[in-house]
């Protein structure tokens, strides 16, 4: 038995050529045709075409979903390889928490109905601001401005 839980990613940047060697501090990132390359590598036939660029240069491709219900070795086996890919295209943030790379996983067709976004590539920000909102939140209930913290 199982029931059917769709999973897709969808994957946009600029960056589809190689960045000019005076900018060596990111030459490492990977345009988004090798990216695209490595989900390839990872999800195979599931994973579309580049589209675009299109509007000021942005272009994208997905993973499609495995189309297994949960639970089913196909199933199990596209979880751990759309998991493998984000993990990869993870090490690509800077310091910040920004990347080259725009990506969302998202969730649909649920038999109970349950379509959400399950991973992005701004979880991170979020959570960063989330942060120094809390902190600045702190600050104020303490009746200091961030000059008195200086």
């Amino acid at each position: 038995m199982g029931y059917m839980r769709h999973h897709a990613i969808v994957v946009t940047s600029w960056r589809t050529e190689p960045l000019p060697p005076f900018v060596r501090d990111r030459a490492d990132h990977p345009t988004l045709v090798q990216v695209h390359g490595k989900a390839q590598e990872l999800c195979g036939h599931l994973v579309s075409p580049i589209l675009g660029p299109f509007t000021n240069g942005y272009a994208s491709f997905f993973i499609a979903p495995d189309g297994s219900k949960e639970g089913w070795d196909e199933s199990e086996t596209g979880a751990a390889n759309r998991l493998a890919f984000l993990n990869w295209l993870r090490q690509f943030r800077f310091e910040d928490g920004s990347s080259y790379y725009d990506w969302v996983e998202v969730q649909f067709g649920d038999d109970e109905w349950e379509t959400k976004v399950t991973a992005d590539s701004d979880s991170r920000l979020r959570a960063m601001a989330a942060e120094e909102a809390a902190e600045k939140a702190a600050a104020v209930k303490r009746g200091r401005t961030d000059d008195e913290q200086e």
